[in-house]
């Protein structure tokens, strides 16, 4: 019950400000505007009770569609081709009507020294879609894990004529020894990598089409109707 606590506070803090680091622009305003357009995959946190942990949230902007950007997070099976670290990506059978994930992360140096060779991680996901798309979000929560507690979200937004995708994640080692600001540390960095990751891939000419095709075929479309978007023909057509 706790992980669900933290989980909603930790959704509804984040609901109310992305300004939670020293030096971080306010959404909205020209110069976030100007980052986040540029290419920044901009981090703010949110704290967790009763601990000196954070909830680190990643957002970054990308062309895409909301609906074909949602995309991205339904085919698990290939994030491991191309996400830092991620050496196992599954969609698992569902229980109880919800997705079931397996991803399994090589650690970063700092947690190897606490006996973490990898984060090893079952969760089961949540999904919602506001009728009027502005909001599309997955929510997951391990089930099984070799750290105490792991989740967090994926989550997209129209932006800008694009998508603002944000990353969100708490992973929580238990009773083996990791310093708090290191364990932050290596979560940002986690997420920081994994947004240029996954817009490199997803902005990838023959990726985005299948992406948008996936989404037409979702919609009820006619997917070979979907051809290179202009500004990627070009990069296409090499």
């Amino acid at each position: 019950m706790r992980v669900k606590f933290l989980f909603r506070k930790s959704f509804f803090l984040g609901m109310l400000a992305l300004c939670a680091c020293a030096g971080m622009p306010e959404r909205g305003t020209p110069e976030w505007n100007k980052r986040v357009l540029s290419g920044d995959v901009l981090v703010v946190a949110d704290d967790v009770p009763d601990t000196r942990l954070k909830i680190v949230k990643a957002t970054g902007w990308t062309p895409l569609k909301p609906d074909v950007a949602w995309e991205i997070f339904q085919d698990i099976n290939s994030m491991h081709t191309y996400l830092y670290r991620v050496i196992e990506s599954r969609e698992l059978q569902p229980q109880g009507g919800k997705r079931v994930i397996r991803l399994v992360v090589n650690a970063p140096p700092i947690a190897l020294t606490s006996g973490y060779d990898k984060i090893d991680m079952t969760a089961e996901v949540t999904e919602t879609i506001r009728e009027d798309g502005s909001l599309r979000r997955g929510d997951f929560v391990s089930i099984r894990s070799n750290v105490k507690n792991a989740y967090g979200a994926w989550e997209i937004e129209p932006y800008m004529n694009g998508s603002l995708i944000t990353f969100s994640m708490f992973i929580d080692f238990g009773k083996v020894y990791i310093p708090d600001d290191a364990a932050n540390f290596f979560v940002k960095d986690f997420l920081v990598t994994w947004g240029k990751d996954l817009r490199e891939w997803a902005e990838a000419p023959q990726n985005r089409v299948r992406l948008e095709q996936n989404a037409a075929r979702r919609a009820g479309k006619d997917p070979n109707d979907v051809a290179p978007t202009l500004d990627g023909a070009m990069d296409f057509l090499r």
